[in-house]
């Protein structure tokens, strides 16, 4: 019997402690505007692979291995994209804040942000989307 509550006692402190670390996330903001940008200084890349669109940061914020790079994705068949006339009101990042954060948290970036990437559209609209980080391996063709 003792055996029994404990093990739900365990259980229990394993999922209240599992809730708190899950709201304990900050959400933060960075506006993803690439159209107004010279391609000369471009720090990001916006493309789509499969089922995900990816954000690509041109830096070597992480320790990666080396063909890999980190990006930011979100699945586009599981994903809420929310769309907007106007840009959005939050605090956005400046990029050396979010290079910053990338470096400090590194892999576990997810565990302490919730990084909402604001993206700017052709026809002056936005969309927003809740990202993760992802390590992505550069394909090495000889």
């Amino acid at each position: 019997m003792y055996k029994i509550i404990y093990l739900l006692a365990c259980f229990l402190v394993l999922l209240s402690s599992r809730t708190y670390s899950q709201s304990s996330q900050k959400d933060v903001y960075y506006l993803a505007d690439t159209l107004d940008l010279d391609p000369l200084n471009k720090i990001l890349s916006i493309e789509r692979e499969g089922n995900f669109d990816v954000y690509v940061f041109l830096c070597r914020c992480l320790k990666c291995k080396e063909h890999s790079y980190q990006a930011f994705i979100y699945d586009l068949k599981k994903a809420k994209t929310d769309r907007f006339l106007q840009l959005p009101s939050h605090k956005y990042l400046s990029w050396k804040e979010l290079e910053n954060m990338l470096y400090e948290k590194q892999t576990n970036f997810d565990g302490f942000y919730s990084l909402h990437i604001v993206e700017r559209l052709p026809d002056g609209t936005y969309k927003r989307n809740k990202v993760r980080l992802a390590i992505v391996k550069n394909w090495v063709t000889h």
